[in-house]
């Protein structure tokens, strides 16, 4: 479930104030944030993919995840200014258009989109922010549940378990029975 769209260090990417670096000027600033923005997409597909298939490995739990747009619908996250979600950017940057180009062309692309929108890098790394939070409250919320799943499992086979050898230690009485009664009835029959 862990999807880090950005190279997760906020301090670098938003400043140690909280700023966006420092910088004076917009451009400037989304210059500066376009690459960080561009390694923490990459980052998180790889992650995306392991995730999803550690998900599917997990001992037999089937559980229904909810896609991210109700993930975000469900936390309060709405359509940012103009349509310029993290989302966005990731569909720009791997549009046709944009296909076979170098990274330098790639990133000014998308940084002259934004600035004709009049959307600031900064902005779209803040919704990146907040939608990698509330992935990652999701996330908490799935593994609590599936670790609940587990704890009733495990009381569950501990149960079956005692269950097992109760019935064991029946058939192992009857058996023994039976093997008295038998070297009694051999006895008789010998001695007599």
């Amino acid at each position: 479930m862990k999807l880090k769209w950005f190279a997760g260090n906020e301090e670098e990417i938003f400043g140690a104030n909280g700023a966006s670096n420092g910088a004076s000027e917009p451009g400037q600033r989304a210059a500066e944030a376009a690459p960080r923005l561009e390694r923490g997409l990459e980052r998180g597909t790889e992650r995306a993919v392991a995730t999803q298939a550690a998900a599917e490995s997990a001992g037999g739990f089937q559980s229904e995840l909810l896609p991210m747009e109700d993930i975000y619908r469900a936390a309060g996250i709405t359509s940012p200014r103009r349509g310029y979600s993290i989302g966005k950017v990731v569909e720009m940057l791997r549009s046709e258009h944009l296909r076979g180009a170098s990274r330098e062309l790639r990133r000014a692309a998308v940084l002259m989109a934004l600035d004709a929108a009049g959307v600031t890098a900064d902005e779209v790394l803040q919704d990146a922010k907040v939608r990698q939070e509330a992935i990652d409250a999701y996330a908490t919320e799935q593994r609590k549940h599936a670790e609940a799943q587990w704890s009733r499992k495990a009381e569950e086979n501990i149960q079956i378990q005692a269950e097992l050898e109760l019935v064991k230690a029946h058939y192992g009485e009857r058996i023994r029975r039976n093997l008295d009664g038998w070297r009694a009835r051999r006895l008789r029959l010998e001695a007599g």
